[in-house]
Parts: structure tokens; sequence; C-alpha cells
């Protein structure tokens, strides 16, 4: 009966087998494939290449049909074998350098010159169990996760390796051996390999559902196990709250704080214990505090007509220990106690000064942009009507000999026309951006100064919070100091802190501006040039609150005075109400 089995054809079996193997376990992982998955499914598909290889025997050159197919069995067997460790989580560092040993030196073993292909053949087949021999054992015989399924793969995997070695050792005792000869022996073992191609592949996409199952349910056992850990410790509760960046806090209906966490000082400079004998009032500047009194009391009005406590959502302006104020996002909603009755006020504070700085700073860029770009297009209309007028006057006589001086004042408004186009593509993006924090050294490192300028800079450790061109404004003022200066040779850049903010001074020792020039520099279309440096400098620096000034003395240099206010600078390092 086993000779009607042809041995070619349980080859065809074993390639499609392994192929629609891999197929199945890629539309079964699509969604949570893991690294071994993707492995077992190459080793699948390695499996069914190199059986398609082995059918070529007897056609192909046997470097190709035996040596190199056996090898790829070889490695997918080694691959298989890593895979199914993985499954079981056992897969550690030592195992992989077991098996990467094994299959190294088996495949130098295999491409021994000189060696017969029965000789390899049984050889190999005893180094199988060094393959699948370790997830048998581990799935039979750990006690903690035996289950009927791995019981079943560990046997059929264990029955393999028995047939695998039975066959190595009648090869061997062979005087002969030729593939594709129905020996009783070979069809027993190719009937073993596809069913072993069967079972192993269902067993492993069982298997995996399986552990899958298993994980959710020690997922499921742990998170229980962190709740309740979390319900019993109040300490680590309260950890948790004190280590939040928002601050938390609770508050008596009376409006008496009973709870607030450390989280406050880092915000208000308050510490907790000074806050816990404040009113809610004490913490707001006046207009927030209106609309606190108001909001609350209308609802602990609703509370006494046994309603519940309605959350509130608002923006509210706080005092800080050094006089200045901070603007914060305040959630609240109501606590409850066992029996319904509402007891306090919980709530949520963060800190929202640097986002209001942004949205303000947007709302000047657009109205800066508004009015640059309708002063730009007016400007180039009244150059082009006047390009206009020219070359009407030169088209009715071409032959005057004035025309040369009406072709120079046609070149002269197109290149100023070209410069206004120009300025409008490199300013478009003035305050289109969120502002940022600059390191005003960094800032000015970047500057290319001239051989003949010495620069003195003592800014080191400052962060300035300006829009994404604020690099222009240092470069407009090494511009205006060696173009105007006429004779600069140091130019110096310091800092000075006081109750205003921070001070960013830079001098030259040039010529200086003229008093009576002083109070229009920053004007557009004052200047020597195209008018707009300055102009554009105090522009930028608007967006986000600061301003420039000059206060140099005229034959001395200029002095340059640029204001930041407090919340728009900060040292390095350091977190900026």
């Amino acid at each position: 009966m086993l000779e009607s089995f042809d041995v070619r054809t349980l080859i065809v079996i074993l390639v499609l087998g392994h192929a629609v193997a891999a197929l199945l376990l890629f539309f079964d992982t699509q969604k949570r494939a893991q690294l071994f998955d993707v492995l077992f499914m190459a080793s699948m598909a390695l499996q069914s290449a190199a059986w398609a290889l082995i059918l070529l025997r007897e056609t192909a050159p046997d470097v190709i049909s035996f040596s190199i197919g056996n090898s790829i069995i070889l490695v997918g067997f080694c691959i298989e074998g890593i895979c199914l460790l993985s499954l079981e989580r056992l897969v550690k560092r030592h195992w992989r350098q077991f098996y990467a040993s094994i299959i190294i030196i088996l495949l130098v073993f295999w491409w021994i010159p000189g060696l017969s292909h029965y000789i390899r053949l049984g050889i190999g087949a005893f180094i199988v169990p060094f393959f699948f021999g370790f997830p048998a054992l581990f799935l039979i015989s750990t006690e903690s996760r035996s289950t009927p399924l791995r019981k079943f793969l560990g046997g059929t995997i264990l029955v393999y390796i028995f047939a695998t070695v039975f066959r190595g050792a009648f090869i061997l005792m062979a005087e002969s051996y030729s593939l594709t000869i129905p020996h009783h022996y070979q069809i027993l073992f190719m009937l073993t390999q596809v069913a072993f191609m069967v079972l192993a592949s269902t067993g492993y996409i069982l298997l995996r559902k399986e552990c899958i199952c298993e994980n959710l349910q020690r997922d499921i056992e742990r998170r229980k196990q962190v709740e309740d850990s979390l319900r019993k410790s109040e300490e680590i509760h309260r950890l948790l709250v004190e280590s939040a960046g928002d601050v938390i806090w609770a508050m008596a209906p009376e409006g008496r704080f009973t709870y607030v966490s450390k989280s406050v000082e880092k915000i208000r400079g308050y510490t907790a214990a000074e806050v816990l004998h404040q009113s809610f009032e004490d913490t707001l500047a006046p207009a927030s505090r209106e609309i606190a009194r108001r909001e609350l009391a209308m609802r602990l009005d609703e509370v006494r007509k046994g309603l519940r406590f309605s959350p509130y959502i608002g923006e509210l302006e706080q005092t800080c220990k050094d006089g200045s104020t901070v603007w914060t996002e305040v959630v609240t909603s109501g606590i409850y106690n066992e029996k319904e009755e509402f007891i306090a006020i919980l709530g949520i504070s963060r800190d929202i000064t640097e986002r209001r700085l942004i949205e303000e700073a947007l709302r000047k860029a657009n109205r800066q942009l508004t009015l640059l770009s309708g002063i730009t297009r007016h400007d180039i209309l009244n150059q082009v009507t006047a390009l206009g007028m020219y070359l009407a006057i030169i088209r009715e006589d071409m032959k005057d000999p004035s025309m040369t001086t009406f072709l120079e004042k046609v070149q002269s408004i197109t290149n100023t026309i070209q410069a206004q186009i120009a300025f409008t593509r490199v300013y478009q993006d003035i305050g289109s951006q969120e502002p940022q924090w600059h390191d005003l050294e960094t800032v000015i490192r970047k500057l290319e100064i001239p051989d003949a300028v010495a620069m003195d800079v003592n800014v080191k450790g400052i962060e300035i919070f300006s829009d994404p061109m604020f690099e222009k404004v240092f470069f407009t003022l090494l511009d205006n100091s060696i173009r105007h200066g006429e004779h600069v040779t140091r130019i110096t850049i310091s800092s000075i802190e006081s109750e205003k903010g921070l001070t960013v001074v830079w001098e030259d020792n040039g010529i200086g501006i003229q008093p009576g020039e002083r109070k229009n520099i920053f004007k557009r279309g004052v200047g020597k040039n195209t008018g707009l440096g300055l102009f554009l400098v105090s522009e930028i620096l608007a967006l986000t609150g600061i301003t420039i000034q000059e206060n140099g003395e005229p034959g001395k240099g200029a002095r340059f005075e640029i204001l930041v206010p407090k919340g728009a600078w900060r040292k390095t390092g350091t977190v900026t109400r």
C-alpha cells in the first residue's frame, strides 16, 4: 500500500502546504503580528521554497536541488524552533547563541566537499532533535502552563524527531540512497513530514491564540491587582497627585481651601501651606475675582435648590508671590459623600500663560500682516502707475534725445518695484508661526562679523520668547551699525535686569544717531536705503510685547535698548510663567 504513494506528489503537498500555512498565519496576524509570528511565516515560506528546489532533483544541478534546498530547510527548522520557544517566552540570549552555533556548524558540515548525499542527510537527521527537542520538552513538561494543546503539540514534535532520526539511521546503513525511490522508510518519513507540517503549523496558530488569551488573562489579573492597590493605598494616591504638573485642590463651600498640591509653588510661588491660609478670592486678580465670585454663587445656589454642582471650565488670572500674575485654566466639579451630600469643590488649575502669550502674538501678527500687505500693495501700485506714465511718453516720440533720461527713470522705478516685491517675499512669514524660545547668545553668535569689528557678547544663559524671525532683529542691527556708523570698530551686547523685565543693550562706537532722527527711525520709510529695516525690527519684537528704542549719544555711537517684559524671557533651564 505504501508503494502506491508517489514521493514527488508528497513533495508537492509539502510545497503547497507550507505556503498555505504561511498565508494562513499572515491573515490571522495582520493586526497584531509580533516578531516571532513574522519569523514563523518566514520559516514556512523558506521551507516551501526549499521543497520546491528538492522537487527539481534529477533535472537541476545538485548544488541547487540538494545542497541549497536542504540548507534552506535546516534554516527553516532553526527559525521554527526559535519561534516555538518565543511563544512560551523562553527565548533568552543563550538560546539564540545555541541555535546560531548549531545552524552554523551544520551548514559548514553540509558544504564540506567530497561528502556523499546520503552521509550528509544521515548526519543532518541527527541534528534535528537539537532544533525541536527543547521546544517539545518545554511544551510537555512545563506544569505551570500545561494544557492539552501544548502536550499534543509537544508529542507531535517528538514523533517527528523519532521519525527523522530513524530515517537518518536507515540512510547511513543503506548502500545507496535516492529521494525518488519509494522505499518504505522513505514513504513513511514523507507522510510523517506532511503530517508534521499540518499539525505543527495548525498547532502554532492555535497555541498562539492560547498564549494571547493567557496574556490577556494575566493583564486583567494584573490590572485588578493595581486597582486594588490604588484603592487601598491613600499614600500612593497622594504621591501621584503631588507629582502632577497641574495644581489639584479642594475647597470647602465657604471658600476655604482644604487641600492644595505642592505643584502650586511652581506656578504661583506660594507653598501649599501658605495657600491653605488664603481664601479663593485672595488668589485671584480683581477681574477674575469677580468672575469666580459670580460663578461660585450661582453653583452654590443650584446646590441649595437640590441640583448637582455644575462643572466649571474657564480661564482665571491668579496672583503670584512676587507680585506678578499667571493665567490658568481652571476646571472644577463637586465632591459628594456616600449619602450624596455636597461637601466640597474639587479643582484643577493649569498654567496657560505661555499659550496666551502665543495667542496674543498671533493676533498682533495678523494685524501687522494686514497693515503691511496693504501698505506694500499701495506702494507697488503707485510705482506701476508712474512706470506706465513714462512708458506712454516714450511711445509718443521714440526719436526724442531725452529718451535716455526717461529710460533711466523707467529702470529706476522697475528696480524699486523689484525691491518692494522682494521685501514682501522675505517678510511675509512674520507672525505666521507660533513664537518660540530663543537662546540669545546662540542667536548673536550666528552673525557674520567683519574682521575690522570686535564684538563683546555678555548675555550668557538668557532665552527670549519671540517670533521665529527673531534672528533678523540682530542681523538688521548689525547691518545698521556697519552701514551707517561709518567707522564702527566695536560692538557690545549686554543685558540688564529690572522690575520691568530684561533690557538687552546693543551699542557701537560709530557716529551715532542725531536727536531729531531718533523718534522716526522705527517708522516705515525712514532711512537712507529702503527705510524698512528698523521698522520691521520693531514689528517683529512687538509680536510678543517687546519694545525697542535708541538712547545713544551723537558722535559716540548708537545704543539700542530692547525691553523684554516679564514672562517673555527666562534664564536657561528654567520655566517662566
